[in-house]
């Protein structure tokens, strides 16, 4: 693990954040709800994000806790729903039962409904996400333990969103803004291949005023620990995310 980078990549992303907190603009308000569900393996697992790894053991420890979390804006059939998890990418046959499954359940079209990953290239290996990335393929034993996990997390990702409904409330304020870090890097070498710095941010606040909920997003690889790092991480989007957290 290189500690150093991690470390430049959570001061650069929050105090970019700190910077970009007062010149934010003043959007609308409305209803607004989120939730937050632990998301790490219960069994040995593989972990995504890098072929290296094909002839390495499962892992089997959690450096840090991986989450799925839901934000949903609105209310009823009109409402939009983000849902977002420590993951390297959550695939197709994941999120189209799951758009359906929301869709009975909530009333929800499947277009309001969006799942993005942080990218993380420490988090579990999903079914149906990189299907050719071992090589040789995952043994019986380790693709049953990928298929248990895929479950467990089709399940939790049901549940995160339903609890961001049930706890939605009215009298949000949306406020955002754009700002620019600069540790991101392109692999095919920074002085021909371009790099986005920009670091878009919307806060909301709850009736009182108070910072409800931050949501950011930025281009960069979740890869500051390498594939012989084999522990379950959020990399640095979790670290930003706990750093984020702590200072609201």
């Amino acid at each position: 693990m290189r500690k150093p980078a991690l470390r430049c990549c959570i001061q650069s992303c929050t105090a970019a954040l700190v910077m970009l907190y007062s010149a934010l603009a003043l959007a609308q308000g409305g209803y607004f709800g989120t939730a937050s569900i632990n998301i790490d393996p219960t069994t040995p697992i593989m972990l995504s994000g890098y072929a290296a790894r094909s002839g390495l053991s499962e892992a089997t420890s959690v450096q840090e806790d991986i989450f799925a979390q839901a934000a949903v804006f609105g209310t009823g059939a009109n409402a939009s729903l983000l849902i977002t998890v420590d993951s390297t990418g959550v695939p197709d046959n994941v999120i189209n039962p799951l758009k359906q499954q929301l869709g009975a359940t909530l009333g929800l079209a499947p277009e309001r409904i969006v799942v993005s990953s942080t990218h993380s290239h420490s988090a579990p290996q999903l079914d149906g996400y990189l299907p050719n990335l071992f090589d040789p393929p995952l043994t019986p034993l380790k693709q049953q333990h990928v298929d248990q996990y895929t479950q467990l997390l089709s399940q939790k990702l049901e549940q995160v969103a339903i609890a961001a409904v049930n706890n939605s409330s009215p009298g949000h304020e949306f406020t955002w803004g754009n700002g620019s870090v600069g540790f991101a890097a392109n692999r095919r070498g920074q002085a021909i291949a371009p790099v986005d710095d920009d670091l878009p941010v919307m806060v909301v606040r709850d009736s009182l005023g108070q910072v409800d909920s931050v949501i950011t997003s930025y281009a960069c690889h979740g890869t500051t620990l390498n594939a012989f790092d084999n522990v379950v991480s959020g990399d640095w989007p979790g670290y930003a995310r706990d750093a984020i957290e702590t200072m609201y």
